[in-house]
């Protein structure tokens, strides 16, 4: 069983394996805050909280299209918690859409696809007024990625421990 990843999720294992997903795209359209991450907050470089939407990476349709990023071996044990670290997201079979040199025949294939509600956070925030942004150590970690129509902004994130 395989998972494939873009932006950080592919930062976050080691050894992937570089693949392709047809029929999507990368795009900026995910937006995380204590609505979907209440354990932790984003606070800027005063130490300040940031009160405003930090976007991420997700992906969308796009016929004809081919998102770059990398697949990795996963336990199906291993799946819940990639579950509860992609909330903002949820899993899907792509098995015939992802392809990569040496895909196993026979394997199955998941990757995490933006949820509606974190795709409207960010609508949510631009018809609102609320800031938006991306995380300057966040963009490090994406490899292959679009440049993001958000601002970057150097943001520290902070565990609330209660």
């Amino acid at each position: 069983m395989y998972v494939f990843g873009y932006g950080s999720l592919v930062s976050a294992v080691t050894g992937p394996v570089p693949a392709t997903l047809a029929g999507w795209r990368p795009s900026w359209n995910v937006g995380s805050d204590t609505s979907s991450h209440p354990e932790r907050e984003f606070r800027d470089a005063a130490g300040r909280p940031y009160d405003g939407v930090v976007a991420v990476l997700g992906i969308e349709p796009s016929p004809g299209g081919v998102c770059p990023g990398a697949v990795f071996a996963v336990d199906a044990d291993a799946l819940p918690a990639l579950d509860r670290r992609e909330r903002n997201y949820e899993r899907r079979d792509v098995t015939d859409l992802v392809d990569w040199p040496g895909k196993p025949r026979g394997c199955l294939v998941f990757t995490y696809v933006p949820r509606p509600e974190a795709l409207r956070r960010l609508v949510d925030a631009g018809e609102t007024g609320r800031e938006v942004v991306v995380r300057s150590r966040y963009l490090a970690l994406c490899r292959s990625v679009p440049v993001p129509p958000f601002p970057l902004r150097d943001l520290t994130q902070h565990v609330r421990l209660s």
